[in-house]
């Protein structure tokens, strides 16, 4: 199946976003209260909700905006760590967003332009979700995972609470099985 992505910018025209860049990220801690400092103009989402086997945290407002982590475990031994936003409002609404995922209690940021501060214009009443490819890590044996996310009102100017994604373990012979699954 192939998906096509867009982005908005300020103009709110589309444009299509950059596939293919590394997955690659250092690792990172984020204050909650750090400053919202300059945010890319412009990252990509794919439209619908998050679909397969996958948990997502407490839902989160920001303004309009509901939003939550997710974590999604993929079939080719990845996990996608994602933020599914929907706009509870008749007009569009932008939103700064930042992603990172949790390996075994140390923070990892993900590649840009989801990994740093980001504008997201989500359409009215529409439900958008991260590319599934934005933050990917390996299923590493014997380790623990979780998306988190951060979402704020466009202008914001500090981040707010930052939520979590329910812990996804795997286990010495690779099963991964979510935290409430014991």
């Amino acid at each position: 199946m192939a998906v096509a992505l867009f982005g908005w910018l300020d103009s709110g025209k589309p444009e299509s976003s950059a596939a293919g860049k590394s997955l690659d990220g250092p690792a990172a801690p984020s204050g909650q209260g750090a400053e919202v400092a300059n945010p890319d103009p412009v990252a990509s989402t794919e439209s619908g909700g998050v679909k397969g086997n996958h948990q997502c945290g407490k839902v989160r407002s920001a303004g309009a905006v509901l939003w939550t982590p997710c974590t999604l475990v993929n079939e080719d031994g990845t996990a996608s760590f994602l933020v599914q936003l929907t706009n509870t409002s008749s007009r569009p609404v932008t939103v700064e967003v930042k992603l990172a995922y949790v390996q075994s209690e140390v923070e990892q940021t993900c590649p840009g332009p989801w990994g740093r501060p980001g504008r997201v214009t989500l359409p009215a009443r529409e439900t958008r979700t991260s590319p599934l490819e934005a933050c990917t890590a390996p299923l590493t044996p014997m380790q623990a995972f979780q998306a988190r996310g951060w979402v704020v009102p466009d202008g914001a100017a500090q981040w707010g609470y930052r939520e979590h994604s329910p812990t996804l373990h795997v286990r010495a012979d690779g099963t991964a099985m979510w935290s409430g699954e014991a």
